[in-house]
């Protein structure tokens, strides 16, 4: 019965959080559509027109939905004495599920303004963010749980750990990114580029192929390991 109770509520917050903001995407494609077509007749033609906002969004919004599930709501459930198992199993279930379907209505609405905006502009000025293609759902599908997986794990990451410790590695790989990218840019040797290559290969890997698969299984993966045996909220941050 708890169990039920668990997956039900984890179901519903997820899905008054995601309506509110399919809401404020709709509202914000609208307005964008009718000001690229004012700017297409302001500047008579634009080079091109493309919604890349709504994804920016919500790959941001499953990003903070999936730290708030393990760091905010974790010791909420400890606190009604939920099985630690039974709700961190329901995070891994309702926020797959649900980053699919709610990246799915995203990807419906930007392809209905997308197409909206080639009715009242010429066609090829209006670009795609991602093809109407299996292969670009299947991408963006990656993308979003790539996204809460990361949420997740950065939740428990500072849930766990003092915060100083959190800081350090959770801003580690983008410290390596800005020094590779100003290596390349400042000495330009084969070391730098290497470095760069390397850093480019990783990024290249969140957005398709089997590299998503591996970052979505190794986020929760981590996450579920630190949250399993982590103590209630009074106690956290009892790592290092």
């Amino acid at each position: 019965m708890q169990n039920k109770m668990i997956y039900k509520n984890l179901s519903d917050q997820f899905i008054k959080r995601t309506g509110i903001l399919l809401v404020v995407i709709s509202v914000w494609l609208g307005i964008d559509s009718l000001g690229a077509y004012r700017a297409y007749i302001q500047a008579k033609g634009i080079t091109y027109v493309v919604f890349a906002t709504p994804y920016i969004l919500g790959i941001s919004f499953l990003l903070i939905t999936g730290c708030l599930y393990s760091y905010y709501q974790y010791e909420i459930y400890l606190s009604i004495q939920a099985k630690r198992q039974t709700y961190l199993k329901g995070i891994i279930v309702v926020g797959t599920l649900g980053s699919i379907g709610f990246i799915s209505l995203v990807y419906g609405l930007a392809q209905v303004a997308t197409a909206f905006a080639r009715v009242i502009m010429p066609s090829d000025v209006v670009k795609d963010s991602f093809p109407l293609s299996i292969e670009g759902m299947l991408n963006l599908w990656g993308i979003g749980l790539v996204a809460f997986a990361l949420g997740f794990f950065v939740g428990a990451l500072f849930y766990r750990f003092k915060r100083v410790t959190a800081v350090c590695v959770t801003s580690t790989p983008l410290l390596v990114f800005i020094i590779s990218l100003l290596s390349n840019y400042l000495f330009e040797n084969d070391g730098s580029m290497y470095l760069m290559l390397s850093m480019m290969l990783v990024v290249k890997s969140l957005v398709g192929g089997i590299g998503q698969i591996i970052y979505i299984l190794l986020f929760w993966m981590m996450g579920y390991q630190l949250l399993v045996k982590a103590p209630i909220k009074q106690y956290a941050h009892d790592l290092i």
